[in-house]
């Protein structure tokens, strides 16, 4: 029997996820090139972005992890409802933009915010794959650590330490909200990880697409050498 990569899984960001060096391919209805657009809005179906992805990987060559979380639903309000979901989950700013456009269709009817084109054939240059919510955390921390490595003559030092007191409790009370926050925020997602050749990736992620009469999609697709830690948040 063939595996099957598609899995319906469940995304949960954690306060220990490291920063990963990979390309992040992003494809919802109002992308360039992708979709349906018609004079009621634009559409695009779970088929139709895997097949816009795996033209994005056409040039591509060697093995590669490949992960893709995917969201898809058949009408605006579910989909808007999945996108938020996933916004607090995962505050990747492709999720923000999609999530504001398919308002801006729900209440409009007619979209007229476009993406810019993207050029086929190529993976975009790796970048680090940071969000908001570990940053803060960062942060904290990286205050919480200066009250220890303060310097100076005795009085620079004592008032520097009792601002750094008061720092410091509010990092760490801090990080405590958004640890716990980050644990509550978990999202239904539908992902394909696939770590090999890509060219094999390409054909494997197009079998047994999940629900493939659905209108509305927004896929990502995250290409790199080690997405062990991102494939470790889908359970």
């Amino acid at each position: 029997m063939q595996p099957t990569y598609w899995k319906k899984k469940a995304f949960r960001l954690t306060a220990e996820f490291p920063t990963v060096m990979c390309s992040l391919l992003a494809v919802n209805p109002w992308s360039s090139d992708a979709g349906s657009k018609t004079a009621s809005g634009s559409y695009l179906s779970p088929t139709n972005a895997i097949e816009d992805l795996t033209a994005q990987l056409s040039q591509a060559g060697g093995d590669k992890d490949i992960v893709i979380i995917m969201l898809t639903a058949p009408s605006s309000e579910g989909f808007i409802g999945q996108m938020q979901q996933l916004a607090q989950a995962f505050p990747l700013p492709v999720v923000g933009q999609a999530c504001r456009m398919a308002q801006t269709q729900l209440t409009l009817q007619v979209s007229k915010m476009q993406l810019p084109a993207r050029a086929l054939g190529g993976l975009p240059a790796p970048a680090a794959l940071s969000v908001s919510t570990v940053r803060q955390i960062a942060g904290a921390h990286a205050i919480a650590q200066a009250a220890a490595s303060a310097g100076g003559d005795i009085e620079a030092l004592s008032a520097a330490i009792t601002q750094f007191k008061a720092a410091r409790a509010a990092a760490l009370s801090h990080i405590q909200q958004v640890s716990t926050a980050l644990q509550q925020n978990i999202c239904p997602v539908w992902s394909f990880c696939y770590s090999g050749d890509i060219q094999t990736a390409r054909i494997e992620m197009k079998k047994d697409i999940p629900h493939p009469d659905h209108v509305f999609t927004l896929a990502m697709m995250f290409v790199g050498d080690n997405l062990a830690p991102l494939r470790g948040l889908l359970s």
